[in-house]
């Protein structure tokens, strides 16, 4: 697997950064229950909300490097299948009539 690029460890700084400090709905939840029920019963909640982050932050990360390597593959089938095209296209004996045809131009 590649590494992961210098703008897309940017990327993901920034993504676990607002994702860490921004009050989204986890956060008010969690905050709800608390008040509700007391703050020993929102433990498992805010673990929870702590593990999907990381969850999330990890699968971020590994599509993005991911990401890359596809487009590596994508690249290198397009290259192939061009090729053969044109390998079929000079098989059909196009190239013998473009040959010819360039021949009789030069004449």
């Amino acid at each position: 697997m590649t590494a992961l690029p210098l703008d897309g460890l940017a990327a993901l700084v920034a993504l676990a950064t607002v994702g860490s400090f921004t009050p989204g709905p986890n956060t008010m939840l969690a905050l709800a229950t608390g008040v509700r029920f007391g703050w020993r019963r929102v433990g498992p909640h805010a673990l929870g909300v702590a593990v999907g982050l990381a969850a999330m932050l990890t699968f971020a990360a590994t599509t993005a490097a991911a990401n890359y390597a596809w487009a590596a593959v994508g690249s290198s089938l397009q290259a192939w299948l061009a090729v053969g095209r044109r390998r079929a296209w000079f098989d059909r004996g196009m190239g013998v009539a473009l040959a010819a045809s360039a021949l009789a131009m030069l004449r």
